[in-house]
């Protein structure tokens, strides 16, 4: 709206939303107002007692600050050109300029809440880059770990004797024969790509799966048997 009097440029303020943060109300009824405020002292620990989803929070207040000083700048620049452009008594001049510059002063507070809820951004973002890191830390050596169970050699790891056929190792499976009696034709064969295969039973896998079926383990309890070396 473009203000054509004294009035309209009063009438073009428009007040902040309800329920920010940098707005207090006083008084009741007609006595009713309203005043902005600083926000409170940044203290880093207090991150520590908000929800996890604080930084989400500190988004959706950043928004509503930068919304609301877009709406206070582009009033400012209406209220500016009006006084430069119309004709006023220089009573009227000096009652609305002291209006505008009090009006826009909400502005400046804004910008002290947008430093506020950017450095509790930073925190928290800080916090869970360092729990982020963390967790990545523990995913990368526990693959490690299982890379290396997985690379040690199954021959080593087989309770019997095994015999070279070709490129493969083979010998009676500890699988559907567990107690070792010989088998006419050994089904059990280690590959040179460090897996197992049972061609008879159909038991097949690398070393994690091998100690996970023998030893009746599950998967993490294996990998430590392996790394271990208490096969």
């Amino acid at each position: 709206m473009k203000p054509n009097n004294a009035l309209d440029l009063i009438n073009l303020h428009t007040l902040p939303p309800k329920g920010v943060d940098w707005v207090k109300h006083t008084g009741k009824g007609v006595t009713k107002s309203w005043h902005v405020v600083n926000p409170p002292k940044f203290d880093a620990d207090m991150t520590k007692i908000f929800s996890d989803n604080l930084v989400e929070i500190c988004d959706y207040k950043l928004q509503l600050i930068l919304k609301r000083q877009k709406v206070l700048k582009s009033e400012l620049k209406k209220r500016v050109k009006f006084l430069l452009t119309t004709n006023l008594t220089e009573g009227e001049r000096v009652i609305l300029t002291g209006l505008s510059a009090a009006w826009y002063a909400e502005y400046f507070t804004l910008e002290k809440w947008s430093h506020y809820w950017t450095n509790i951004w930073l925190q928290v973002s800080e916090e869970k880059k360092k729990k982020y890191t963390t967790v990545l830390n523990k995913k990368i050596q526990f693959e490690e770990k299982v890379r290396k169970a997985k690379d040690f050699l199954l021959e080593d790891l087989y309770p019997g004797q095994l015999r070279g056929a070709g490129s493969r190792l083979t010998g009676t499976c500890p699988f559907h024969n567990p107690e070792g009696e010989r088998e006419k034709s050994p089904s059990f064969f280690i590959f040179n790509d460090n897996h197992f295969h049972c061609f008879s039973c159909g038991e097949k896998g690398d070393s994690i799966d091998f100690v996970m079926k023998t030893l009746k383990l599950d998967f993490n309890e294996a990998i430590e048997r392996i790394l271990n070396g208490h096969t």
